[in-house]
């Protein structure tokens, strides 16, 4: 993390399972189906700095958004605030949020 840095998101990954249900796969014997709506976005914003997230429909900029604030859970990377309140896609499955000391 940058020093002074308010927000850190490192190489942030969300893929979601658009699957048909496990049944309808198995009867159908189709195959899992995944999207992978944000692959390795890395930035930070330093306190007093403005960020503007600008791509094409569809790109994954509301999803970023959602990540930041917590309303979806990232598949991998991290989200660090301020230095002492980080989310760690790695660490989901024990602790949606984790501590870290500077």
């Amino acid at each position: 993390m940058t020093t002074g840095s308010l927000l850190e998101v490192a190489h942030a990954t969300k893929t979601f399972d658009v699957s048909p249900p496990w049944l309808a796969r198995v009867l159908g014997r189709r195959q899992r189906v995944l999207l992978h709506a944000v692959d390795d976005v890395s930035f930070g914003i330093r306190r007093g700095e403005t960020l503007g997230l600008v791509g094409e429909s569809g790109c994954g900029k509301s999803t970023v958004a959602r990540l930041i604030v917590g309303l979806y859970r990232l598949s991998s990377g991290a989200i660090t605030y301020d230095v002492r309140l980080a989310y760690c896609g790695a660490c989901a499955s024990t602790a949606s949020y984790a501590f870290i000391t500077a």
